[in-house]
C-alpha cells in the first residue's frame, strides 16, 4: 500500500518548518568496497523520528543469503540499462529524460510520489513495468521502520563516532566495530533530506562504492521519495538544524585546512583542491554549493567521481592497499593537462575533483546531525586540500561548538507558472 501523498503548500509561498523525514521503503544493495575489495550487502530501511541515521553490523542474517544469491547481479548496470542515454523512447521522451522531468517536479512543485507512481500517471507503461521489475529484483519494498536486533552492534552516524583512521575514506567507530567508506551514502542521505535511516551492513565493513560518486545513492533515494518520519508512539517532531555561533578552524599537513564561518541564511560548502599545474587535468580549482539554494544536488555535485591526479599517485596508493577494487567506472585518474583516463565517465572536466570534494565534505558534515534532524548549520564551510582524517577532527570540534538547534525551513516553491516553464525546459534538454 502506498503512503498517503502530501499536498504541497501554495506555490510561491514559503514552506512551514518541516518534519524529520525517512524513506517509505527498504532497499538492499550489494557491491564491493572501493579500497578493501570485499563484497558487502547494505539494506537501507526507514527509521523512527528522532533515531537519526545509524549503521548496524549484522552477521549471518538474511542479508548473508541475499549476498550469496545476488553474487552475479550488478544493480548499477541494471539501472544504467533502464535509465541510460539510449533508453527506450515512450510518450515523446527517453526514460532518462523522464527521470530528469520527475526530479524537476519534485524540486519545483513539491511532488511527493515515487518515480514509478509518476511514470504511471504519465502513461509510461513500459517504464513503470521496468521500475517495478527493478524494485522486485533488488528487494525494494515498502516497510515499517526498522527494528534491528538490539544485540547487534550499532554505530550512530554522529560526530562522536568519527575516527581519524585514514585520509582516503571516512570511518565510523563505536564499541569496537567499524564501518568504512560511508561518506558518499551519507552525503546523498543528507542532501536528499533522509534524516532517519537504519543502514544494515553484512559482509565487508566497507560500504559498496557503486559509481564512486554520490549519484548512485542519490538515485536510489529519488526513486521512492520521502515521507515524514513518525516517533515510535506515532507522534511527530519538528525538523531542526544545529546552530553554531562562533568560527571553527582546524589545520592539517601541507597547508590543508577546514573552517566554519557562522552567519547568512544558508548552509554553504566551498571545497578546493590543488593539483600540479600542467601535470594533471586541473590545477587549483574550487567548487561552492549551497544546501539551501541552487541547482539540485543530483545534477550539480552528485555525479562527480573519485579522482586522483596521476598514475604515479594511483600506483603508490595501490601499493598501500587502497583503491584495490576501483575501475574506470568509479575512479578518474589524470593523464596530464586537461586529460583524463576515462573522459567519457567524467561529468565535470574542468573541476571534477573539487565537486567530488564537496560530496566528501558533505558526507563528513552530515555527522553533525542529532536526534534525526539535518546536520548542516547555517554558515559557510571552507575546505582546502582536506582529507577524511582532517574532516573527522573538524566535525568533532564543530560539534563541540553547537549551541542548540533551530527550526529548519525549506525554501519557497516556485509559482505554478514558473514551475511548468522549468519542467518544459527540462524536457527540451
Amino acid at each position: 500500500m502506498n503512503p498517503p501523498r502530501e499536498t504541497p503548500p501554495a506555490p510561491g509561498k514559503p514552506r512551514a518548518p518541516t518534519r524529520p523525514r525517512t524513506r517509505p521503503c527498504s532497499i538492499t544493495v550489494t557491491g564491493v568496497g572501493m579500497h578493501d575489495g570485499e563484497r558487502c550487502a547494505v539494506r537501507i530501511s526507514p527509521a523512527h523520528a528522532g533515531e537519526g541515521r545509524y549503521f548496524v553490523r549484522s552477521s549471518g542474517s538474511d542479508l548473508q543469503e541475499y549476498l550469496e544469491r545476488t553474487a552475479g547481479d550488478d544493480e548499477g548496470a541494471a539501472v544504467d540499462a533502464l535509465l541510460g542515454e539510449e533508453s527506450e523512447v515512450e510518450e515523446g521522451r527517453t526514460n532518462l529524460e523522464a527521470f530528469y522531468e520527475y526530479l524537476s517536479e519534485q524540486e519545483l512543485t513539491g511532488y511527493k510520489g515515487t518515480f514509478e507512481e509518476w511514470a504511471q500517471e504519465q502513461g509510461m507503461a513500459h517504464l513503470s513495468a521496468g521500475l517495478k521489475e527493478l524494485h522486485q529484483r533488488f528487494a525494494e519494498e515498502r516497510d515499517p521502520p526498522a527494528s534491528p536486533d538490539a544485540s547487534l552492534p550499532r554505530i550512530a552516524a554522529t560526530a562522536e563516532n568519527a575516527a581519524e583512521a585514514g585520509a582516503h575514506r571516512a570511518t565510523l567507530r563505536a564499541g569496537g566495530h567499524e564501518v568504512h567508506g560511508a561518506e558518499h551514502l551519507l552525503a546523498a542521505l543528507e542532501a536528499c533530506g533522509v534524516d532517519n535511516a537504519c543502514v544494515e551492513v553484512e559482509g565487508g565493513a566497507e560500504v559498496p562504492m557503486l559509481d564512486g560518486a554520490a549519484l548512485g545513492w542519490t538515485d536510489l533515494v529519488h526513486r521512492v521519495g520521502l515521507v515524514d518520519a513518525a516517533t515510535r508512539d506515532g507522534g511527530t517532531l519538528p525538523r531542526t538544524r544545529p546552530v553554531v555561533g562562533r568560527p571553527v578552524h582546524v589545520t592539517g599537513d601541507g597547508g590543508a585546512f577546514m573552517s566554519f564561518l557562522p552567519g547568512g541564511g544558508e548552509a554553504v560548502i566551498s571545497a578546493g583542491v590543488a593539483w600540479a599545474e600542467g601535470a594533471s587535468p586541473v590545477g587549483k580549482v574550487w567548487t561552492a554549493w549551497s544546501a539551501d539554494r541552487g541547482e539540485h544536488f543530483r545534477f550539480e555535485v552528485a555525479p562527480a567521481k573519485t579522482c586522483l591526479p596521476d598514475y604515479t599517485e594511483y600506483k603508490r596508493l595501490r601499493k598501500d592497499g587502497l583503491y584495490r577494487a576501483a575501475t574506470e567506472r568509479q575512479l578518474a585518474v589524470g593523464l596530464g593537462f586537461e586529460r583524463w583516463s576515462n573522459p567519457d565517465d567524467v561529468t565535470f572536466l574542468e573541476d571534477e575533483p573539487s565537486r567530488h570534494k564537496v560530496i566528501d565534505v558533505l558526507g563528513d558534515l552530515s555527522l553533525l546531525a542529532a536526534g534525526g534532524n539535518s546536520g548542516l548549520p547555517r554558515g559557510h564551510v571552507v575546505a582546502w586540500q582536506a582529507d577524511h582524517a582532517l574532516a573527522a577532527r573538524f566535525v568533532r570540534e564543530l560539534a563541540e561548538a553547537v549551541e542548540g538547534d533551530e527550526p529548519y525551513e525549506e525554501r519557497a516553491l516556485l509559482s505554478e507558472e514558473e514551475a511548468q516553464k522549468r519542467i518544459q525546459m527540462t524536457r527540451q534538454i
